[in-house]
């Protein structure tokens, strides 16, 4: 009678596998699994991967884990930028943690995108102070992934100012943008 079979042979592949029921499972969680609008994405990242932790290890998995990443995130254009560097073999390796990483780099352009549009398009409300409003400029340069020249920032600072600011401060050339804003600042407290 031939011996039994080494257990530790099964005990390896058992190891790095789940049972086709437990990998159906998690699937299926993934799947009713969403970012919502207020979360940000790493966050969203930490927990997808904490439900999906037993299938991280498995490269048969990968392309799944991928595909069901993609859908669970808020952004539409995140998601179909995504997909389009995906279909174009664009991510390497095919991976959940570079894709996850790809997605990152490309939440951060979309963000400095969007903040340049909302500076190229701000104004200073009537009963906004200007201090408020550099606040609020501040706070989108800081979202840019490179800083602006500084001419184009001036430019850009001057557009925004309510017309009775700008006009007292248009005759003036000034060295750079933080002199512009305190000027501003101390003309239209």
């Amino acid at each position: 009678m031939p011996p039994p079979p080494s257990s530790s042979s099964s005990s390896s592949s058992s190891s790095t596998s789940l049972p086709p029921s437990s990998s159906s499972q998690i699937f299926r969680k993934l799947e009713s699994f969403r970012q919502p609008p207020d979360v940000p994405l790493e966050t969203h990242e930490r927990r997808f991967n904490r439900i999906a932790a037993p299938l991280l290890q498995n490269p048969r998995h990968q392309p799944t884990l991928m595909a069901i990443y993609m859908r669970t995130l808020a952004s539409r254009d995140l998601r179909h930028s995504l997909a389009a560097r995906a279909a174009a073999c664009e991510i390497a390796p095919p991976t959940l943690t570079a894709l996850q990483a790809e997605a990152r780099a490309l939440a951060r352009k979309h963000t400095s995108i969007d903040a340049f549009s909302e500076l190229y398009t701000m104004r200073q409300g009537p009963t906004i102070s200007a201090a408020a409003h550099a606040a609020e400029i501040e706070k989108k340069l800081a979202l840019l992934e490179m800083p602006l020249d500084d001419d184009l920032l001036q430019d850009l600072y001057r557009r925004s100012l309510r017309p009775e600011v700008a006009a007292r401060l248009h005759s003036f050339q000034y060295r750079s943008y933080a002199d512009l804003k305190s000027d501003a600042v101390r003309i239209c407290p």
